[in-house]
């Protein structure tokens, strides 16, 4: 069996789905059981009843959602505009508002589905009741298994944030970044480098045993030296007396894992530090890189780079997984059609 590393997108399409049909299962079964309770027993009846509590499952899950969906989307917004003033306008930097705009007017276009068709088709119709009833499935079914998909990348990268790192490591992979004009390594990487310090400390002081240092970061065409080299000045400068590599070659997270590999005799005892935010993205590198039990070391970072963070998440989770997505909605949107077309067929609703 191949392995599945916990840090994978594949967990986050699992648990995501698992989230998906969790819900969509308690809330048919609570309507079924509210049909129960109040003697809906009469063939026809209960039939109808079932029915249609199953084949509104799912723009109901929406309208509970929507208030969260609102609120999420205005501390995207915030953290947006700040994130807009403190770094400069670009794309990336733009990806909350975008979400939230999609979270607030997707969960309204679903709701209002029916309203819209009724102004190109007699929905009121036997016919077009089941039409419009199946259509707003399919569309519901979408919005809601992303946003299932939406709250398993939240939860994954937190726990991935807040996982406490054993002080038993052989190595320490420190991940590059922007170097400034003067060499020096500008604040997201300094930060990191202290991070990775204080936990070498820290486990020196336990066991007795330092990590080694591998600072990882090539030289950008507008850097005056590699970022490996500026974290090994700077740590120098801080009278850090462990054993230090470098690693001067890499351009990408990918490259950071790849190239450090090669330092590193048993890759299976190693940490990484870097920003918060981007432990978990980093830690999926290095699982496809080969590395085994691999945990990362967080520097804080402002409270606005989290939420965009969060979205570069998704977008890669639906990427990565894009097939499984696929599959899976198609499966749910066909079951779902099914069932409403059998109601069609023998009159039920």
């Amino acid at each position: 069996m191949a392995h599945v590393s916990m840090y994978s997108y594949r967990i986050v399409s699992l648990l995501g789905l698992m989230i998906f049909l969790g819900g969509c299962l308690v809330l048919a079964l609570l309507r079924i059981l509210g049909n129960i309770l109040n003697y809906q027993l009469a063939s026809l009846d209960f039939l109808f009843n079932w029915f249609g509590g199953i084949t509104s499952t799912f723009t109901a899950l929406i309208y509970i959602a929507f208030i969260p969906a609102v609120l999420f989307s205005f501390f995207l917004l915030v953290a947006n505009v700040v994130l807009l003033i403190k770094e400069g306008r670009s794309l990336h930097n733009m990806l909350g508002v975008v979400l939230g705009a999609f979270l607030v007017l997707g969960s309204l276009g679903v709701i209002n589905i029916y309203l819209a068709l009724d102004r190109i088709m007699d929905v009121h119709s036997y016919f077009g009741y089941h039409f419009s009833l199946a259509v707003e499935n399919v569309f519901a079914i979408c919005f809601v298994y992303f946003e299932c998909m939406m709250l398993a990348t939240i939860y994954v990268s937190y726990k991935a944030m807040r996982h406490k790192v054993s002080h038993n490591k052989s190595h320490i992979i420190v991940l590059g970044c922007r170097v400034r004009e003067d060499g020096l390594p500008g604040g997201v990487l300094r930060k990191r480098v202290e991070a990775a310090i204080k936990f070498a400390n820290e486990q020196k002081k336990e066991s007795d045993q330092a990590p080694v240092l591998i600072f990882s970061g090539g030289k950008g065409d507008d850097e005056p030296i590699s970022e490996a080299e500026s974290m090994q000045n700077y740590t120098i400068a801080q009278k850090y007396e462990g054993e230090i590599l470098l690693e001067d070659k890499s351009t990408t997270t990918h490259e950071n894992f790849k190239f450090s590999k090669k330092l590193i005799k048993n890759p299976h005892n190693v940490a990484f530090a870097t920003t918060d935010f981007h432990i978990f993205r980093s830690a999926v590198f290095a699982s496809k890189n080969g590395y085994r039990g691999i945990e990362g070391i967080g520097a804080k970072s402002p409270w606005y780079f989290y939420y965009n963070a969060l979205i570069r998440e998704f977008i890669a989770n639906l990427n990565s997984e894009r097939k499984m997505h696929i599959f899976n909605i198609l499966i749910v949107s066909v079951i779902m059609i099914s069932i409403i077309a059998f109601s069609y067929s023998f009159n039920i609703m």
